[in-house]
């Protein structure tokens, strides 16, 4: 069986270099190795999702697992299990399958009470099955008043 690698943070995507931040909609396509996510003060936010799905829409084995390598200094990552939707774009074979909500893994933030600036936290996502090394990924949450 197959699969299809998927790494979403919430509306934002890396393709070919081309990076767009704050687009929504686009959670299905692969990532670059370096992320900015917003938020307002004091409020918290999903900044990195990742599942597997196999070409028969049916998810692959077991959810990747993240750990958290760089802990953020200004707030709060923790990794959760939770079931959504996948986002493929229109133009993959595997569009179909944003149909069915399938097990994933995210990573949550919360900044610390009062925090603005920007804070940083370091990801490493293992794909159950997969031979290859796992994905690194730099994430920089931009907090705001």
């Amino acid at each position: 069986m197959r699969a299809a690698y998927i790494l979403f943070p919430l509306r934002f995507v890396c393709v070919l270099g081309n990076c767009v931040d704050n687009k929504p909609l686009e959670k299905g396509l692969r990532v670059g190795p370096s992320v900015t996510r917003h938020t307002k003060k004091d409020q918290s936010l999903t900044v990195y999702s990742a599942y597997q799905v196999a070409n028969d829409c049916i998810m692959y084995d077991l959810p990747p697992s993240i750990k958290i390598t760089t802990p953020p200094s200004n707030g709060v990552a923790s990794v959760v299990q939770v079931r959504d939707h996948p986002a493929y774009p229109k133009t993959s074979h595997l569009y179909k399958c944003n149909e069915r909500m399938i097990p994933m893994t995210a990573v949550k933030y919360q900044p610390n009470p009062g925090f603005t600036g920007t804070d940083h936290l370091g990801l490493q996502t293992n794909f159950t099955g997969s031979l290859r090394s796992p994905d690194k990924t730099e994430i920089a949450v931009e907090v705001t008043p």
